[in-house]
């Protein structure tokens, strides 16, 4: 009788185990995913903001720091604070 009662509580803790090694895999996964993940942040730009047209086509940016933007209605230069149209 001994020996029945303890394989009871050997797959007791068996499945116990597993269980919080089921557990704890779950938690860090769901961890991992918050720790690594970045947040981005978008300005958009538009004919209000000096922009030509608002369907930009191409975009290059220069050695010196310039983006320059193509446009259906022609070419900005945007130097981080405001448009050059050219």
């Amino acid at each position: 009788m001994q020996k029945r009662n303890n394989f009871k509580v050997i797959g007791f803790v068996q499945v116990f185990h597993n269980n919080i090694r089921l557990l704890l895999s779950l938690v860090f996964l769901l961890l991992s995913f918050s720790l690594f993940s970045q947040e981005y942040s978008y300005r958009h730009y538009t004919v209000k903001d000096g922009l030509i047209q608002n369907q930009v086509i191409a975009m290059f940016q220069d050695s010196k720091g310039y983006l320059w933007l193509g446009t259906k209605g022609g070419v900005s230069r945007f130097d981080g604070k405001e448009f050059r149209i050219t």
